[in-house]
């Protein structure tokens, strides 16, 4: 039993799975307001005329090796169905999300903890993981974003649960089935996006490190799963559109500033991260990481050496900036850091659960008046910090709450309708009066910034248009503080008249 908590055990656990339920929430209301832009309707007007061979050739020949991310865009439901369903493919990835989270915890843990303990522990990860994602809209709402990075984050904790299942089955059989699946799970997410393929290639070397002589039994399963990675590694890095497009970023290959950018961005990253998961951390070792020490005295899982996994852990958060630094010459925007962000919420806590181990594995858990009252005002800090003005989970309540996000919605229907009806070959169309921020990309852009991108033309061509320009300036998506008063000025006035 966790240290001190006795019959207020089941109280915690029960706010947090509480806590969970609150953090997914507003995300799920919001994918009735989800609507397509930038990259995907030239992603549909591609893969719509295209063949999927000639497509695949194509952009690994032209512009990138992701050969997974380009083969799963061929779902763009802009190609096959109605804009609504898009709303669904975003709900579909939350559950995604969540149900991978869910099964992967549950697996290292239910050896300890009931079914409730379980999903409070996915809710506080769940939690952690949202309210400070680099980019909501990104990573959740646009299919273009997460099919490259959310979905590959997803694929990453099935083949968490292969890999750990791999661990703990006996017989040939089902070692090679759980090996394949990992080899196919990890080639999907090796070919997604270079982030992701950085931190599976450090996760492989790191089990085979940590595990090579301690079981004789599991080393060919996992050499051979190595070798594929390997392989599929290479045929990502090395295809010809990677070279092809690197003279058109700012500065590529600059080893200087690659090395001195990712060492100065993963310190950023510590700082700008930490604090959160620290309060999300305390938490979790009073509640479940102590108990988990005490009793997985021969877990394979956590029988690794510490600071081989810390080591492990900073070297492919570092790798990951100095990749992207290598390519491109700039600092990872926030829809590469939705990978980066995922990887060091992974890596935190299960560092955090060996440092654990090593110190509470042979020692007795004693109970202490200050281990009965710490947890509750470390889940007070966790709940100012989901609650806080500028959390993302504040932002979607918020949108939601303003009407921002249904007016939005609005909008772009009377926008599309207008587009569908109209016999004008160069259309013209009101700019949007709100931008939420839980959903805003680029939808349409001033004439000016769209001869750069492209974004007015990809959408005039999937409607079938010559061209469409916006009648008016792009608004300022308004900060959260501004909204609040928004929101209290249309109370006050409801309540006047």
């Amino acid at each position: 039993m966790p240290i001190g908590l006795g019959v207020a055990k089941r109280q915690y656990t029960i706010i947090l799975v509480l806590v969970g339920f609150y953090t997914l929430l507003p995300f799920l209301i919001l994918t009735a307001y989800v609507h397509p832009s930038y990259d995907d309707y030239q992603i549909a007007l591609r893969d719509g005329v295209g063949g999927f061979w000639e497509t695949q050739a194509d952009i690994y020949f032209n512009w990138s090796g992701r050969y997974f991310a380009t083969a799963i865009s061929r779902i763009n439901p802009l190609i096959y169905w109605p804009l609504s369903v898009y709303n669904l493919y975003a709900a579909a990835l939350l559950v995604l999300l969540t149900g991978a989270f869910y099964f992967l915890i549950r697996a290292v843990c239910k050896k300890y903890f009931s079914e409730l303990e379980i999903a409070a522990i996915c809710s506080v990860i769940l939690a952690v993981y949202f309210v400070q994602m680099p980019d909501i809209a990104q990573g959740i709402y646009w299919f273009s974003g997460y099919m490259t990075y959310q979905f590959a984050n997803i694929l990453t904790l099935l083949l968490l649960l292969c890999l750990y299942q791999f661990f703990h089955v006996t017989g040939r059989l089902f070692k090679m089935i759980y090996i394949l699946l990992s080899a196919v799970l990890a080639t999907a997410v090796i070919g997604s996006n270079e982030m992701s393929l950085v931190g599976v290639m450090v996760l492989l070397t790191f089990i085979l490190f940590t595990s090579w002589n301690k079981s004789f039994t599991n080393r060919p399963y996992l050499f051979f799963l190595f070798v594929i990675c390997v392989a599929a590694s290479l045929t990502a890095v090395l295809a010809p559109g990677n070279y092809a497009r690197m003279p058109t970023q700012n500065n590529p290959a600059n080893l200087v500033l690659s090395v001195t950018g990712a060492l100065g961005l993963t310190a950023i990253a510590f700082y700008k991260w930490g604090a959160v998961v620290v309060a999300a951390s305390l938490l979790y070792a009073l509640l479940w990481g102590i108990p988990i020490a005490s009793k997985a005295k021969n877990s394979i899982f956590f029988e690794v050496n510490f600071s081989v996994a810390i080591i492990s852990y900073v070297a492919s958060v570092t790798l990951m900036y100095f990749v992207f630094a290598w390519a491109t010459g700039d600092r990872a925007g926030t829809r590469v850091e939705i990978v980066i962000y995922f990887f060091f919420v992974l890596g935190w806590f299960y560092n955090l659960q060996l440092l654990l181990n090593r110190y509470f594995k042979e020692k007795p858990v004693t109970e202490t008046t200050l281990s009965k009252l710490l947890p509750a005002p470390l889940l007070f800090l966790l709940l100012l910090s989901l609650t806080n003005i500028n959390s993302n989970i504040t932002t979607a309540y918020l949108d939601l709450i303003s009407g921002n996000a249904q007016v939005f919605d609005e909008e772009l229907n009377r926008r599309y309708s207008y587009i569908y009806h109209s016999s004008c070959s160069s259309c013209s169309v009101p700019a949007l009066s709100v931008l939420p921020k839980s959903l805003y990309i680029l939808h349409m852009l001033p004439k000016s910034e769209s001869e750069e991108m492209g974004v007015n033309d990809s959408f005039a061509a999937y409607w079938g248009k010559q061209h469409v320009e916006l009648e008016g300036p792009v608004p300022d998506i308004k900060d959260n503080i501004e909204i609040v008063k928004d929101i209290g000025k249309g109370l006050r006035n409801r309540l006047l008249d």
